[in-house]
Formats: structure tokens, C-alpha cells, sequence
């Protein structure tokens, strides 16, 4: 490897992280396999847990982040009328978390860095602060925990994208605050799940609900069939075969009636989180960090080979961090471009996140041009 602006580059061949060996080997098959490896991760043999993963801190599950947040709040003290602070740059549905408590919304801005702009005493009044690790870097905790200490609010990191995730102390994202979320959903291939984390405190931590051991739904099922298939067809076609999937399903759902604010308002279905949390889990954590990390160099690379204005939210890849995918900002011109050379090599890239109705009209411009590589489908 090679260093370069902060990151490593990847010379080929590279380390495969997919359980397989293919002879002769082309040139461009380590590329092609890291690719494949978004549609169908790396597992092990020997299973692992949350809790044992961070030390033995105590650890609830759930079915989605969203129903985690919502117990961190009333754990936190949180009921009706009450204040919740969160970055104005968050997916709507998050909201529905702090309805759920009855609670109010109240929002900080971000810089283009995504840490707090401004001093943390321009916080607003709040019984809970929320601080987000994007893309499974570090936030920058210092001025919440100051809030924190000088208002007696309680602080939630939302560690959604971060499992596996490490600041520049060694110490695992999510257990940096008074409660930590993790949404594992979003890093292993499960059909649901999410966890709740006490990193100390004095929190009336609850019995952990009921695994719900129910069929799973058809879509899951298909979704795994279609991993399965990805080193058979490439994920140069399943991309393309997702992409008219998707085509089609939103020219369908035109004419519907649009869900307005649904989203910010309910939390998902179901209430219970899927059986496969009761069990240790498969994920080869050694190959999944080894994966993603090349994933986003390669990225980078690729992007930049391409001669494609965009910027990197992030200026390096920390040795700690394991990214939950590669996000930069470009304009609408370059969006459409980016999408068409990674697409060739089977990846996905999006725009993140959909912005809370209150957000939405005034939010600056890198709010709106934020794209985001997926390393998992």
C-alpha cells in the first residue's frame, strides 16, 4: 500500500476479502470482487455479540435504531413537552423517535465537515443532546459533553453508522456518550435490528423484549437469494437489475398518494427485533474492516481517476475508523456522472439524507449535495 492524501492506496492484486479463489485471475478480478463483496459480505465461522464486542457494556435490542432512540429518551428522562437537540443534518424518520416520547425537536446546524458549527453554547435548552457519528467517523464529543455538564442533559451518541467504528483513543464509537444507538441493520446483512448501549450512569435499563421468531418477510428472502447470486452474474448486472427494479417501483408509486410526514411521526414495524440477534453473529469482522476500508480507497481512486469534481467530506481515512461507506458532495451536474462510473463497476451512490420537513427549505447548500457510496446492500 501507498500513502496519498491521507488515505492508502491499494495497489492490485488485492487482499479478497470474499471466501473464494478463482484461477487464472484477471487484472480486474480483485477489483470485481470487492465490488461483489457490498452484495455478499464476508462471514465466519466463530460468532460474536455486541456485548462481548464492547467489553461487556450492557446492551438491549431492537428492531430499528429508531425504536432504540425512542428507550434511550425515556431512560434519559424525556416525556411530553420536553426538549430533544439533534443536528438539523438527520434522516426525517428520526424524528419519529422523539414523537414517540412526545417530546420537541430542536436542531443545530452542522458544518460541511459535519461537526457542530458554532460553540456548543449556541446549543438550545434540552433535556437530551444527540451527536451523530456519520459514516462511522468520530464526531468531535467535546463540546456536547461540555453542554452536557454545565445543563445536566443527557447525552446519546447515535452510533448508527459506526459498529466496529473506533475513536483516536482506541475507544469503540458508541461508547463515548451517557447512551449509545447502534443500528446493525445498516452493517450486517439482517433483515432488522438495532441496539441500545449503557456506557455508565444511573439509567433504569429495562428486560430485553422478545426476539420475534415469526416468518420473515418475502422481500428478505428475496434479498438474500439475490446476494447469493452476485458472484455468479457480477455485480455489474445485479446493479443493473436493482436499478430497473427500483425504476419501476417509483414509476408505479407516481400516482400514489405521497406519505407526507408519516415518516417523522411512526416508528417501523416490526416492534420486535429479528431472531438472528439472539444468536451470535457471522460477520467476519477482520475481513469486513479490511473490505470496507479498501472499498473506500478504491473509491476515492476511482473518482479521482475520473477526473469528477467532487470533495470528500472527509480529508483521511483514520487507521480506527471503518467507514459505512464513501460520502462526498457534488453538484447535480457531477451526481448523474459519478453515478454512471461507479454504476460500471456495480455500485450504487445516492444522496443522504432525506431532510426533516423543517429542515428542508432552508438548509445549506452542502445539506443538498451530500452523496453517498453504499459499502453494504
Amino acid at each position: 500500500m501507498k500513502r496519498d492524501g491521507g488515505l492508502q492506496r491499494v495497489e492490485l492484486p488485492l487482499s479478497a476479502p470474499a471466501a473464494r479463489e478463482r484461477s487464472p485471475m484477471s487484472i480486474v478480478e480483485p477489483v470485481a470482487r470487492l465490488c461483489e463483496s457490498v452484495y455478499l459480505p464476508p462471514e465466519t465461522a466463530i460468532g460474536w455479540t455486541l456485548e462481548s464486542l464492547l467489553g461487556g457494556l450492557a446492551c438491549r435490542y431492537f428492531s430499528y435504531g429508531r425504536r432504540a432512540l425512542a428507550e434511550a429518551l425515556r431512560l434519559a428522562g424525556v416525556g411530553t413537552g420536553d426538549a430533544v437537540t439533534l443536528p438539523a443534518f438527520i434522516c426525517r424518520d428520526v424524528l419519529a423517535a422523539v414523537h414517540a416520547r412526545g417530546a420537541v425537536a430542536r436542531f443545530y446546524q452542522v458544518g460541511a465537515d459535519l461537526n457542530l458549527a458554532g460553540p456548543a453554547t449556541s446549543l438550545p435548552p434540552c433535556a437530551a443532546v444527540i451527536a451523530v457519528n456519520y459514516f462511522g467517523f468520530p464526531q468531535e464529543l467535546t463540546p456536547f459533553q461540555d453542554y452536557c455538564r454545565q445543563t445536566g442533559a443527557v447525552l446519546i451518541e447515535d452510533n448508527a453508522h459506526g459498529l466496529f467504528s473506533r475513536d483516536s483513543s482506541g475507544r469503540f464509537l458508541g461508547t463515548r456518550g451517557d447512551l449509545g444507538i447502534f443500528s446493525l441493520r445498516k452493517t450486517l446483512p439482517l433483515p432488522n435490528g438495532a441496539a441500545l448501549v449503557l456506557n455508565g450512569g444511573d439509567f433504569p435499563l429495562g428486560p430485553q423484549q422478545p426476539f420475534d421468531s415469526g416468518f420473515l418477510p418475502l422481500r428478505y428472502h428475496l434479498k438474500q437469494f439475490a446476494r447469493r447470486a452476485a458472484p455468479v452474474v457480477g455485480s455489474r448486472n445485479l446493479h443493473r437489475l436493482l436499478r430497473l427494479i427500483r425504476w419501476w417501483k417509483q414509476r408505479a408509486a407516481a400516482g400514489s398518494a405521497t406519505k407526507g410526514n408519516k415518516d417523522e411521526q411512526s416508528l417501523p414495524e416490526p416492534a420486535y427485533p429479528c431472531a438472528a440477534l439472539s444468536r451470535p453473529l457471522t460477520t467476519d469482522i477482520g475481513q469486513e474492516t479490511v473490505r470496507r476500508r479498501a472499498l473506500y480507497v478504491w473509491v476515492a481512486e476511482k473518482l479521482r481517476e475520473a477526473g469528477l469534481s467532487v470533495t470528500p467530506v472527509f480529508a483521511s481515512l483514520p487507521d480506527t475508523v471503518v467507514p459505512y461507506g464513501y460520502p462526498f458532495y457534488a453538484d447535480h451536474v457531477t451526481f448523474p456522472k459519478v453515478q454512471a462510473v461507479l454504476g460500471a463497476s456495480g455500485l450504487d451512490c445516492v444522496t443522504w439524507p432525506d431532510l426533516p420537513e423543517a429542515v428542508r427549505a432552508n438548509a445549506p447548500i452542502h445539506y443538498k449535495t451530500l452523496r453517498f457510496v453504499p459499502f453494504l446492500w
